[in-house]
């Protein structure tokens, strides 16, 4: 998470929490009746905490207005105040060698000429001051070259930090990296009477004494290559180890534990292997389902095929009877051109007929009777 809103609980808090309040535990043991400057402060909830841990005076900066009102508004007070600044050019707004501790977490990747910025704090800070800079492995989050946190303007590998810092800095500082941890502790059951709130937020706190980071004895697997952040401590007199935990479930450690060692218990592996044998019921019932989808389809494609041919010789025989058809509408047209010159015909001997009729009438039927015997003798000769 880029910056952690303290009136709004994130996904994972616990875990968001842890990793915020760590890095500042680191500052906690060197600022006792100090001057402190928290530079990128952000909400102010690490000033809080500097000042809780016993600094005389925390000047908290960050180059966002918003967040230095609202950091004001939690937890602006005596001893402590919010100043909205670019962490570029923090000598304008303090003197030189004014502060005995600086706090600088995750802010390096940010900026622009990160040379220019340690020069800066350098300015501001007493001789002998001590000097506490976190960067993040953005490289373990974003591993391609080409990948990159939208929020920052570069990734660090821990030697490039080393040198960067080295070079404006200098050289007498201890190293450490942020990592997860894991172990045990004690708690009270009792949180909400039991732990400090942050003022204006969702998060609670106990400071915890007699802590111990341990080792049994195993090789680490943890690096700079696979760690979350870098820590560089100048003027420092001994390397400082800082942890932020919360208590879970053993039940919770127990999953955890066994996800670490890639085992699972007897329980865990007698429900996996029921599993396995549903799942095998399971690919044996669907494959039988396959093969009868795949028979039926095969079917499907067979009756597919004899349609398509019955629907060819239907194709077929539809083109056939279409010129049929043609062959009789062209045949209609000629009878009915035939029945249109008879009927012509008709008409022409109808009227010859008539007039025949009309001019018989006007013959007498003496004339007619020597007409007809003339007309057969005619035809006898010419016979």
């Amino acid at each position: 998470m880029e910056r952690l809103d303290i009136n709004s609980a994130p996904e994972r808090a616990n875990i968001e929490a842890s990793i915020h309040f760590a890095r500042y535990s680191v500052a906690t043991s060197y600022v006792k009746n100090k001057r402190v400057l928290d530079i990128a402060c952000g909400e102010g909830y690490g000033s809080f905490l500097l000042k809780q841990a016993g600094a005389s005076e925390v000047f908290g900066v960050d180059v966002f207005e918003e967040a230095v009102n609202r950091a004001s508004a939690s937890f602006g007070g005596p001893g402590i105040q919010f100043i909205a600044a670019d962490a570029t050019s923090i000598e304008e707004k303090f003197p030189t060698e004014h502060f005995d501790v600086i706090v600088s977490l995750e802010t390096i990747e940010h900026i622009k000429n990160p040379a220019a910025y340690l020069e800066s704090l350098k300015r501001v800070a007493k001789k002998d001051a001590v000097i506490i800079i976190s960067c993040p492995n953005d490289y373990w989050y974003f591993p391609e070259e080409h990948q990159s946190n939208p929020y920052h303007l570069r990734k660090y590998r821990f030697e490039e930090f080393q040198q960067l810092a080295c070079s404006v800095l200098g050289n007498n500082v201890n190293w450490s990296i942020g990592t997860a941890v894991m172990g045990f502790g004690s708690t009270s059951l009792e949180i909400e009477t039991d732990y400090k709130t942050v003022p204006d937020s969702w998060m609670k706190f106990d400071e915890i004494q007699g802590a111990y980071l341990v080792n049994g004895g195993e090789k680490p697997d943890f690096n700079a290559t696979n760690c979350s952040y870098y820590f560089g401590i100048w003027n420092s007199p001994q390397k400082t180890n800082s942890a932020a935990v919360f208590p879970l479930s053993m039940d919770a450690y127990g999953r955890m534990v066994v996800a670490m060692d890639g085992t699972l218990p007897a329980e865990e592996r007698l429900k996996l292997k029921q599993e396995v044998s549903d799942l095998d019921e399971t690919v044996k019932r669907q494959t039988s389902d396959l093969r009868k989808t795949r028979l039926n389809y095969q079917a499907t494609l067979a009756e597919n095929t004899l349609v398509k041919e019955r629907i060819l010789s239907l194709q077929s025989e539809i083109h056939s009877l279409h010129a049929e058809i043609h062959s009789l509408h062209a045949e209609i047209h000629s009878n009915h051109a035939e029945l249109a010159r008879v009927a012509a015909e008709l008409d022409r001997m109808t009227v010859g007929y008539n007039r025949y009729i009309r001019l018989g009438t006007l013959v007498p039927k003496p004339a007619r009777s020597l007409l007809k015997k003339i007309y057969k003798m005619v035809r006898g000769n010419s016979i």
